[in-house]
């Protein structure tokens, strides 16, 4: 003979007593407690799915060229989703409750994200450190001797064979040592500076000729120079890097023996290239 309970409580459970409808409701697509949720198992297959970190490393090991910096940051895009679909079904996994799942995803999602950026401002720190260095090697400088082979007439020509504009610059001719008909001199005795220039020198060969010496010889009180050894400065600073202060320097020696022409010296080399008379004491 089959009983019931009484009508007052039909549809009610014991104090304590453990029911799974309480926690997950088994018909809702949106209940992402249960792992047999059709939703917690894409994000599972897309967790354990290997093209997507292939994909994402590729993206950020080969990328190169004008948009590299985008290109890697997509990549890194890609894998921080990527790791925070595998944490979301790593904690989605345990038996916590919901706000602790949460509080540990959102708390190690957070450190990730924070990892992504300091990648990012990484690769945008390495380029610009490249595009400096491949500037400082695309700044040509050269020497022209005049016509007349009087030296303090001659010309510097400063040329930009490099990726980037530059901005402000200046030219510095230093005299290491120099010897003229009526005077001599040495160890930075004269050092002639141009005003800084705002024209920029575009990449891409663009160049600019300054006269450095010309306001000594314009004088004449030195008289004709016979030997010079200068050395040339370049400060200049990026167009897209303001603030930045960089410097380039080489050194030229040019004297009677070598037909007035400039040569380029080390700028380390020890000594003056051009002979001092003994000064007597």
């Amino acid at each position: 003979m089959l009983t019931y309970p009484p009508k007052h409580l039909a549809g009610k459970k014991k104090k304590g007593e453990f029911h799974p409808s309480r926690l997950i409701k088994k018909d809702s697509v949106w209940n992402l407690q249960s792992i047999e949720n059709p939703r917690v198992q894409s994000l599972d297959r897309l967790a354990a799915h290997g093209i997507v970190p292939i994909l994402a490393g590729t993206l950020i090991i080969w990328a190169g060229g004008p948009l590299e910096t985008t290109i890697r940051g997509i990549g890194l895009v890609i894998c921080l989703l990527w790791a925070w679909v595998s944490l979301a079904n790593f904690f989605l996994a345990k038996r916590w409750r919901l706000f602790k799942k949460a509080i540990w995803f959102c708390a190690v999602a957070g450190v990730l994200a924070c990892g992504c950026i300091w990648a990012m401002y990484s690769f945008l720190s390495q380029k610009l450190n490249d595009l400096q260095e491949l500037t400082w090697d695309g700044i040509k400088i050269q020497a022209f001797s005049p016509p007349n082979s009087d030296l303090w007439f001659s010309e510097f020509e400063v040329k930009n064979e490099g990726p980037a504009d530059i901005g402000d610059h200046q030219i510095v001719c230093e005299f290491n040592s120099f010897r003229a008909e009526r005077g001599f001199g040495e160890n930075n005795l004269f050092r002639i500076a141009t005003w800084p220039r705002g024209t920029p020198l575009k990449r891409g060969s663009d160049a600019q000729t300054y006269a450095c010496l010309e306001p000594m010889g314009r004088e004449g009180w030195l008289g004709r120079l016979e030997c010079a050894d200068v050395t040339v400065l370049v400060n200049y600073e990026l167009v897209n890097q303001e603030g930045i202060k960089k410097q380039k320097r080489l050194r030229f020696v040019a004297d009677q023996q070598h037909g007035y022409v400039w040569h380029q010296q080390l700028v380390q080399l020890p000594g003056r290239l051009c002979d001092i008379p003994a000064v007597s004491q």
